[in-house]
C-alpha cells in the first residue's frame, strides 16, 4: 500500500519497520506458497471458475442493457474488461 505524510521522521521510522518485517518471508508463508504450488491445478480451476461466472454475469448485464452499454475493451485473456456507456454520464449512476 501507500502512505503519505509530511513528517519525514515518521516516514523514516515506517520505512525502518517495513524493512525489519519484510526482509525475509515468514516460514508459514513459505509453507503456504509451497502448498499452493503443489495444488496449482485445483486452485487455477477454482479461480478460473470465478472469472467465468463473473464474465457471464457481466455479459448478461451488457446484453440486457444493450441500448446503454457495450463492451469497450472486453476481457480477452483474463478477468478485466471495460464496459462502455453509450450515452449520458457514469456519474449520474
Amino acid at each position: 500500500g501507500w502512505l503519505a505524510s509530511r513528517d519525514a521522521a515518521f516516514l523514516a521510522r515506517v520505512a525502518e519497520l517495513r524493512d525489519y518485517t519484510t526482509i525475509c518471508s515468514s516460514a508459514p508463508s513459505r509453507i503456504l506458497g509451497l502448498a499452493a504450488l503443489r495444488n496449482r491445478d485445483a486452485l487455477l480451476e477454482r479461480a478460473n471458475g470465478y472469472v467465468a461466472a463473473g464474465r457471464k454475469a457481466a455479459e448478461a448485464v451488457v446484453e440486457n442493457h444493450s441500448d446503454k452499454l457495450s463492451w469497450g475493451a472486453g476481457p480477452v485473456a483474463g478477468p478485466v474488461g471495460y464496459i462502455r456507456l453509450a450515452r449520458g454520464s457514469a456519474s449520474a449512476y
